[in-house]
């Protein structure tokens, strides 16, 4: 500032400027003073109202629902759960209670609902078996796409059995790796015929569809399934084989038929 202009300034408009802005300051100051404790007294209010409704009989669950099960009882979703009627429905660890239940053979997904104020709904989407196959210990266990081993199951459910190297393991344990080509056709089966194939044969270098008669449909690897789908429609529809026969249809556009004697 050059002394011309300094010359200007007098003390009295300094004093006033300092004087206005301590005011200014002593304002904000008055005014941030009762934002800060509404703030606090938010925070407090909000503590005691979640802690109210934490220990209120109100938001206790009084009941527990599952709800979507078929091959899965609602005693073996409850038991899984680990969840008691009493426990607070606010606290409970929903994605925990979720992955207990879909440890369970049977269960694909599980979804944990809150129904307030007071009920707790598990709603559960199961696997859908493909196939059936026999454990070790003779028992007729149904099977997913996956290989998963869902459990025992008195009848065949309209699947087919699969003949693998190996037996299946306990529940919910997969099955072995030499089942991988039976599990890649019984999933992709037509609906046109699949009712019809009573086997699935995936043994050393052979994959078949045994079909009633018997009559074995040689797939040889799980590729181009679609080609060869149509092959087996085509034969089935002709009917000209014979029991015990082997049709060849590894390569769909050059089909062969063995003729196998009765053992």
């Amino acid at each position: 500032m050059t002394p011309k202009h300094a010359a200007k300034t007098s003390p009295k408009a300094t004093r006033t400027t300092t004087k206005n802005t301590t005011q200014k300051g002593r304002l904000k100051t008055a005014l941030a003073k009762p934002a800060w404790r509404y703030a606090v007294a938010s925070a407090m209010l909000g503590s005691l109202i979640f802690a109210a409704v934490v220990v209120s009989p109100l938001f206790r669950i009084s009941e527990v629902n599952a709800v979507g099960t078929t091959h899965t009882s609602s005693e073996e979703i409850l038991s899984a759960a680990r969840v008691g009627k009493g426990s607070s429905m606010v606290l409970l660890d929903t994605s925990a209670i979720a992955a207990r239940v879909e440890a369970l053979p049977w269960v694909a997904k599980a979804s944990v609902e809150r129904r307030w104020p007071g009920t707790l709904a598990i709603v559960v989407t199961e696997r859908k078996p493909i196939a059936t196959t026999v454990n070790r210990q003779g028992t007729v266990v149904a099977v997913d796409a996956s290989g998963r081993i869902l459990g025992p199951t008195t009848s065949r459910l309209g699947l087919p059995g699969l003949s693998i190297l190996g037996k299946a393991g306990k529940v919910g344990a997969k099955l072995p790796a030499s089942a991988a080509p039976c599990l890649a056709v019984a999933s992709s089966l037509p609906k046109a015929f699949s009712t019809q194939v009573r086997a699935i044969v995936c043994i050393r270098a052979h994959l078949q569809v045994v079909f009633p008669g018997p009559v074995a449909f040689e797939l040889s690897l799980p590729t181009d399934l679609k080609a060869k789908y149509v092959a087996i429609a085509s034969m089935v529809a002709k009917e000209i084989f014979h029991s015990y026969d082997t049709v060849d249809v590894s390569d769909p556009a050059n089909v062969t038929i063995t003729p196998q004697p009765h053992a």
